[in-house]
């Protein structure tokens, strides 16, 4: 399922609001890793690692992974549901900022 898709046809989505960790937060193009933390504090974990220093491009907070380019912007945010007794799961949200839907 491709819940972006699903959002409807030349659509741009600039903001998204969301609450996590009991916080309400805005989220959009112009946030960075730092101001991601900033609104939501150390992530529960990183992956992604990328070039010598091994930076991360992906913060993950509960079950919702933010995505960053390499230059620390934020271009995706990211959630999928586990379905008990298989591996993987199915898309509930997926936003891509550099995109217009």
């Amino acid at each position: 399922m491709q819940v972006c898709k699903a959002l409807g046809s030349n659509m741009n989505i600039k903001e998204l609001i969301l609450e996590i960790r009991g916080r309400v937060v805005s989220l959009s193009k112009i946030d960075t890793k730092e101001s991601v933390k900033g609104k939501l504090g150390d992530p529960d974990d990183v992956g992604g690692f990328f070039g010598k220093r091994k930076t991360p491009l992906i913060y993950k907070y509960d079950e919702i992974e933010f995505h960053f380019d390499t230059d620390s912007s934020l271009f995706m945010i990211f959630q999928d549901q586990k379905l008990e007794g298989q591996e993987g799961g199915i898309v509930t949200l997926c936003l891509d900022f550099r995109k217009t839907y």
